[in-house]
Formats: structure tokens, sequence, C-alpha cells
């Protein structure tokens, strides 16, 4: 895994602003009135409770998807001491959380507490906390949108809004993206950025049983003629057994609820390993685990995955090898080094020399990470080499699969953009040199002939493989090893006088010249 700490990924443009809150004009303070009697009461209860003492309650565990908006770290879980209110039960504090977090400099010399208030279950929040860690970059401060409604004296707005947490089966969980982290990495202007993005956060209370079930797909599996699709689960210590079953689609409740009504097959499981789920074709589809602890079901997880592993319309041919040219040589500095990913590529059955890159920027690329990489579906990058002089990169629709600050990113070739806007014209882009190139394995794109957009931000295309980085080595010689290719065709096209002089394609005069490309050669009169 990497661990990298990408300080540097904040964008130089200022169109890229970071997703905040908190910047927002406060609303002026009303008198109160009857709806804000709930937010009387529990600050009331909080002010209350400081008064009074607290009660140890042991370790709980602190995973934490806050510190993840602002640096490329993983989704640490760790230790920590735990305090309830003896006067508000449901009340409970963290003694200096963050002191245990794996990567932290330094462990504060006074203790301090994070808050966390669970009174109503259903309606959770945190305030403002100070860490105390600081990566150079000013002391990290984290919140929760709830407590920000709070200290506004709005949180009925928060309970209506959904965005305060829950406490349920001694777990605390807060929904995606309603989480604060705030360092100097953030403008001054902006606010909070939001966190939680993951949808990862979660404190399980001291005693909470270790109920965790994690499904990870290995792949396809095949036995005889018939395939399937091996997925690895692994089971928390507490847990007495699993039901488990595969399904077509998205997730939803009644998925779960037919396995524990036993109105689907399902199959039992009762420590981890894999189970080999029949597989018939390609498509979205969801596994599903119902936990068991002291006979009674616990909350199900699932997970939603696209398989592809029998390529419909495509076939594997080998391991390329990607230089990426978007994100580390682009207009907009993202702070990256080019890099050389090994990627598996595809080729259509139906549309020879149309390849297509299988997560070219997975978990295998440097960058990337396990928070940062949605491995939810396969991203595919598409080059058409029909023409390996005239090689395109088809648009990444729906992005390349890795987010950064900056949101989604779109990946094209510009030649591509142009025809299939219908901006530019074959011959323009020729004379514009933004076509790539193929010969034999290798393609390669001039310098600026790629684009990239991030969608999320702006509507603005910018120009990327500035210094010509991008390349890919295929598995196979394109030109040589596939039927109707003119192998010349990858060769650049010199010219000549008659006497042998070398002359370039823009010092042509009216004449009668020797055209050279590869093996080939041929008289041909300049007008």
């Amino acid at each position: 895994m990497n661990h990298f700490l990408l300080k540097n990924l904040m964008l130089v443009l200022t169109v890229f602003i970071f997703q905040t809150v908190g910047a927002q004009e406060k609303p002026v303070r009303k008198p109160m009135t009857e709806t804000d009697m709930y937010v009387c009461a529990v600050q009331q209860k909080a002010v209350k409770a400081r008064e009074g003492e607290w009660k140890p309650l042991g370790k709980g565990l602190f995973r934490d998807d806050i510190v993840t908006a602002l640096y490329l770290v993983d989704n640490y879980e760790f230790e920590v001491d735990m305090e309830e209110s003896l006067s508000t039960p449901g009340l409970y504090r963290l003694v200096t959380p963050y002191k245990n977090y794996p990567m932290s400099p330094a462990t504060p010399d006074t203790d301090t507490y994070m808050e966390v208030d669970a009174t109503d279950p259903d309606h959770v929040f945190f305030r403002r906390y100070d860490t105390g860690m600081n990566w150079g970059n000013g002391n990290i401060i984290v919140n929760s949108m709830a407590g920000d409604y709070y200290d506004l004296g709005k949180f009925n707005a928060a309970i209506a809004e959904g965005i305060c947490g829950t406490l349920k089966e001694g777990i605390i969980t807060f929904p995606t993206r309603t989480l604060l982290v705030l360092d100097g990495t953030v403008p001054s202007d902006k606010g909070y950025k939001i966190a939680n993005v993951n949808s990862k956060f979660r404190l399980k209370l001291p005693g909470t049983p270790d109920l965790d079930v994690v499904a990870a797909v290995e792949g396809k599996v095949d036995e005889g003629d018939k395939s399937f699709i091996s997925v690895n689960f692994t089971i928390g210590k507490d847990v007495e057994k699993i039901k488990i079953a595969m399904f077509e689609g998205e997730y939803n409740q009644n998925m779960a609820d037919n396995i524990v009504n036993g109105s689907v097959t399902s199959a039992e499981m009762t420590k981890s390993g894999k189970h080999l789920f029949p597989y018939e074709k390609d498509g979205v589809f969801t596994f599903v685990a119902v936990p068991y602890y002291k006979g009674n079901v616990r909350t199900a997880i699932y997970l939603t995955k696209e398989l592809s592993y029998l390529h419909e319309g495509w076939k594997d041919i080998g391991t390329a090898f990607y230089t990426e040219g978007y994100l580390a040589d682009c207009t907009v500095d993202m702070g990256l080094e080019v890099v050389t990913t090994e990627v598996q590529v595809q080729e259509s059955t139906e549309h020879p020399r149309l390849f297509r890159l299988v997560d070219p920027y997975g978990l295998n690329y440097r960058y990337s990470t396990e928070q940062n990489y949605d491995t939810s579906h396969p991203y595919y990058m598409e080059i058409d080499v029909a023409d390996p002089n005239r090689v395109v990169i088809h648009k990444m629709e729906y992005g390349c699969g890795l987010v950064f600050n900056a949101g989604t990113m779109q990946l094209w070739s510009r030649a591509d953009r142009y025809l299939t806007e219908g901006t530019k014209t074959k011959e323009e882009i020729e004379e514009m040199n933004l076509y790539g190139k193929c010969n034999g394995k290798v393609i390669t794109f001039p310098n600026e002939a790629l684009c990239i957009k991030f969608i999320d931000v702006v509507d603005t295309w910018y120009w990327a493989n500035l210094k010509g980085s991008f390349k890919l080595v295929l598995p196979v010689d394109v030109t040589a090893n596939i039927s109707g290719v003119d192998n010349d065709l990858t060769y650049p096209v010199e010219y000549f006088t008659l006497e042998g002089v070398k002359v370039g394609k823009e010092s042509l005069s009216p004449g009668i010249y020797i055209k050279k490309q590869g093996s080939k050669s041929s008289k041909v009169i300049i007008k």
C-alpha cells in the first residue's frame, strides 16, 4: 500500500478550489423559538456533563476518514481511550485520540478531549477539535457538519438535512461527506474541507464485538466448462457465521432480507475463506453477507462490482507498459512524477487494432490507493490504432477512476476530441501534429497532443503531454502481426532531390522529388 504523503497536491490554479463549508455567512441569531428547544436541551446537557465527572470505558477503535481529505494516507484504525459522562449517559470523550494515529509526528504533552455527543443515538455529532497534529501546514482541526450547525444554534436543520451521525450496535458512523477538516493546506477564506468522502469513518465503543466482514473479489475460476467468481470473505472473530449470496445489480435492502428469510439460495461460512459463485455473464453484481452474533442477525455488508472477466467483445493480449503523460505532464502542476505502470491490455474482437488499457491508473499506479481509486468497476482507456499514423485516444467519459482533491479527471486526445466535436478535419489535425503514432509495439503522442479536464471543478480542457512523456509499449507488434497493415506506414515520410539530397517538407519547391517511407520510395511532382 502506498502511504505517500502528497503535500504538493494542491493545484496551482485558483479554479481548483476545495469543496468546503463554513465559509457561508452565519445567520443572525434570533430569540429562541419553540423549534430551538431541542438545541437548548442539548446545550444544557453538555454543560452539565462538563461540570461533572467522567468514567473510563477502556479502549475504543477509531477509524479515520478525515485526514484522508488532506493527504494521501490510508483509513488507519487505531485504539483510543474513551470516557463517558457520569451525569449524561451517551456523552463520550476521546482522550487525545490522534496521539495513536500511525503517522502522528509527535505526542502532545497534555491530554485534550474530543467530545462525541451520542445522547440521541440517531443524531450524533462532535464539535470542533484540534488534533494537535501538524505536518508542516498548521494543526489539523476536525469537526462534524452537525457540530458546526450546533454551534450556529441550528441543530434542528442538521437533523432535517440528515447530516448527523448514528450510534448502532456499539458503532458510531456518519453519512458520506458530513465531516470537516482544516489545516494550512486549505485556503483561509474557504473554511473547512469536506471529509469522510470514502464513508470509512467509524468509532467503535469499548466492548463492541468484532463483527466486521470484508468481501474481496479475487477473479474468475474455471472448472471444466463452467466459470465461477472467487470471493474472499474475512470474518471478524466474534461472528458466529455469515450467510452469503450473489445478486445481479446494485444493492438494496431486499437482498439481505431475502437471505435471512430464505427466499433466495445462500451459503454459510463460519470462518474466513473463499467462496465460488456461478458466473455466466458480465455485468454489475452485488455480493451480500449477513453476519450472525449470539443467534441474531446483525447489519449486512455488501460489495458491488462490475465484472468483466468474460471480456465480451474483447480479448486479452497481455501486459503493456504505460508511461503516462496526463497527470504528471499537464498544464496543471499536481506535483506528480512521470512513472511507468504495468497494465493489462485488451483488443476488440469486432474492431481490430482498437485496444483498451484496463485500469491504467489502478492500484499499480504509484499515486493510487484504496482511498482515492474507485475499485467498484474497471476503468478503460481506449486507443484506436486503425491507422498507425493517426492514433487517437477516446474520451474517458467517466474519469480515470483516480480522484484527487480536484475531483474526477477525464482524459482524451485532442485529435479525437476535435474529430468528435467536428471542429477540425483530419487534415487540419495532421497539420497541427496532434495524432499519435504507432511504430511496431510503441505508441507515442506529440507534445501537447493530449488533454485533461477536472469535471467536478471547471468546464475547461487543459493540455497534457507537454513534454511528450506519454508512451505505451504493447505486448504485440501491431503493424507486423495484424494482417492488412502496411508496416511502412509507421515510418516518417522523407523527401530527396534526384541527386539524393534530403529536403524538409516545408522547404519543397516545385519540381520532381523522391518520396521515401520505410522500404518504399517513389517519384512525386511538387507543383
